[in-house]
């Protein structure tokens, strides 16, 4: 099955996973793309899945259960009023199965205090909303640094051929805050090659795991204070 990108919004992607006429839903913050998505390709809206209540990720799901009311929305455990519609909330290793896909729910806060994010161990492919980004990691808003880094080290500890999908186009903006914290010619490659993509009008997303491993200095943090103050320091530059 394919993972079909759809951008909305400056730089968010929602992710649509279509399969005989159905199609599942990963944080549709704009109902109307999403609909016209759906209808070009004849799907039906079997299920939203949210990673957390930040309104670009959530702010589609009202319109779209009300035009597919058949639909479930599985969110993180939440207070009440936080998610504008759920109808199951998630913890940590709940399961989820659709048509190929056997996703283990894995609790990721930090960014959000709530944050989860859907891995399918099988197919090697990770939807981690805001925890992890191509080269970079979530702001804390509601979280803490202590929460965000503890969830990084879980995602640092799957596979390196783990395909990774979040949900922004941070990639250029990220690594030229790494360049500031220290540079290599590995790093100067692999922005190139994400230079070509973006001027070819393609995405940075999906990335490997394994890559952001080696050059990501969050995921390099070897600590919870050198992450919180390197997290601090691109906080200061955005």
């Amino acid at each position: 099955m394919s993972i079909q990108i759809v951008p909305i919004f400056d730089d968010n992607y929602v992710f649509i996973l279509p399969f005989e006429g159905l199609a599942w839903v990963i944080d549709p913050g704009d109902p109307i793309k999403v609909s016209q998505y759906l209808q070009a390709h004849g799907l039906q809206l079997d299920a939203i899945l949210q990673t957390h209540h930040h309104w670009d990720h959530t702010d589609g799901a009202v319109a779209l259960k009300e035009k597919y009311p058949s639909c479930v929305v599985y969110t993180p455990y939440f207070q009440k009023g936080r998610y504008p519609v759920s109808t199951h909330m998630l913890k940590e290793g709940d399961q989820l199965n659709f048509a190929g896909w056997n996703f283990t729910v894995m609790q990721t806060p930090g960014h959000t205090y709530d944050h989860i994010s859907y891995y399918d161990i099988n197919r090697k492919v990770l939807f981690c909303g805001d925890t992890l980004f191509n080269m970079g990691c979530g702001r804390v808003f509601d979280g803490s640094y202590e929460q965000l880094f503890l969830s990084l080290q879980k995602i640092k500890a799957l596979p390196d051929d783990v395909q990774v999908y979040c949900t922004h186009e941070y990639t250029l903006a990220n690594i030229n805050f790494v360049k500031s914290v220290s540079i290599s010619p590995e790093l100067l490659a692999f922005e190139k090659n994400c230079l070509q993509k973006r001027k070819q009008g393609l995405y940075t997303i999906p990335f490997t795991l394994g890559e952001n491993k080696k050059l990501n200095p969050f995921l390099l943090a070897s600590d919870k204070e050198t992450f919180t103050e390197l997290r601090q320091q691109k906080d200061r530059r955005s």
